[in-house]
């Protein structure tokens, strides 16, 4: 949260693009669900009921209208606003399992299809929208922390530049900024993102079947012991390998600004050697941050697949039972709701190690940020230890 509090004045002049971007979020979340949900009337009504269902008396453009003047009549009814909506929920559930009852198989399927391709299509332009807001963030928020960290370095004190390696200010204003915007701003975005989606399915799978529901819950803390214990471990790996690799541009730096010393007195052996100690170092230092970073990922699908196939074998034996509450169809909703919500589970288990690779990268930029200005312009004395 300290993080995000310190990068958020780079996001307030965005304010408007931001909850554009989260109104999509949620739309998408939303139509996502809605998708999922019109499995329902096609198993229960169209695969299971279509083949015994006698001659239709109601069609679902009449059903669909005489539910829309029950709801639109209960919105204008007496009491208040909270029993309007209560109302008009009512009505519109029992015009939908009217339709479901008396309308004709193949009406409703005509119908669910059309409804499905509008649905997909809006999801998708939800989708692009979103994305396309959170480019726009991104970019602006990296250009101002560059434009801010370069601002800072030039009103620096001499004593501080020198003792500041230049190599080091360069990996602050370019690689620093850039794991900022990878592992920090899209990593907010898609935390906001998967949980829209996280909390739609779960909802649709409580709704489908609150007894199986509760079963889903199981994955929820093996994953959240696993991923904090990787997250400490990971902040600190990624600390370490940045500091590698300003050491090895620190080196390349050094040595390409003394090239004719280095030449005159035949030092490129020892040259050669310090810069593969630094890319050793810094190849060692990555490869533990990916280890580390590659283990969250197949955990969490590992306990997502297995709590899923709990499930399936306990739902499908509720399903199968004559007397039994689950219908076909709603099972087949909490399983595909449950299947889908283990994608954008595991990507939240990715972004708390995302986060706090970003996390680091925002502590070192900040660290530039914090420096004190030059009070008084650079004397010579000043312009002399830097030329020194």
């Amino acid at each position: 949260m300290t993080t995000l509090r310190r990068l958020a004045p780079y996001f307030r002049p965005l304010w408007r693009i931001v909850v554009a971007a989260v109104v999509l979020m949620a739309f998408y979340a939303l139509l996502s669900g809605f998708s999922l949900g019109l499995i329902l009337p096609i198993v229960d009504k169209v695969f299971v009921e279509g083949a015994s269902q006698t001659e239709p008396s109601l069609t679902v453009a009449q059903g669909l209208s005489d539910t829309w003047r029950a709801v639109t009549k209960a919105l204008g009814g007496d009491g208040s606003p909270n029993a309007r909506l209560g109302a008009a929920r009512e009505a519109a559930a029992a015009g939908l399992s009217r339709i479901q009852r008396e309308a004709g198989a193949r009406d409703v399927l005509v119908w669910l299809c059309v409804t499905t391709l509008v649905v997909i299509l809006l999801k998708n332009l939800a989708e692009f929208g979103r994305r396309a807001a959170f480019f726009i963030i991104e970019q602006r928020a990296a250009e101002a922390m560059r434009n801010d960290l370069f601002r800072r370095i030039l009103h620096l004190p001499m004593g501080t530049l020198h003792r500041m390696p230049s190599g080091q200010l360069v990996s602050r204003v370019i690689t620093d900024v850039e794991l900022v915007q990878r592992f920090t701003i899209n990593t907010a975005a898609q935390f906001s993102h998967s949980l829209f989606q996280v909390l739609v399915y779960l909802g649709l799978s409580v709704w489908a079947s609150p007894k199986l529901a509760a079963a889903s819950f199981l994955i929820v803390p093996p994953i959240a012991i696993i991923t904090a214990k990787l997250s400490g471990k990971l902040r600190k790996r990624s600390s370490h390998a940045q500091e590698r690799i300003a050491d090895l541009t620190d080196s390349l730096s050094e040595t390409l600004g003394v090239m004719r010393v280095v030449k005159a007195f035949g030092t490129e052996p020892q040259e050669i050697r310090r810069f593969s100690e630094h890319a050793r170092a810094y190849r060692r230092s990555v490869i533990r941050l990916l280890t580390i970073d590659g283990m969250a990922a197949p955990l969490s699908e590992f306990w997502g697949v297995l709590i899923g196939v709990g499930v399936l074998f306990i739902g499908g034996q509720l399903a199968l039972d004559p007397d039994g509450s689950l219908t076909p169809g709603r099972f087949f909703v909490f399983l595909l709701a449950l299947l889908s919500m283990l994608h954008p589970l595991k990507q939240l288990s990715g972004v708390v190690t995302s986060f706090q690779r970003g996390a680091a990268a925002t502590e070192r930029m900040f660290e530039i940020l914090d420096l004190p200005e030059q009070s008084e312009p650079a004397h010579a004395a000043d312009l002399a230890l830097c030329l020194n």
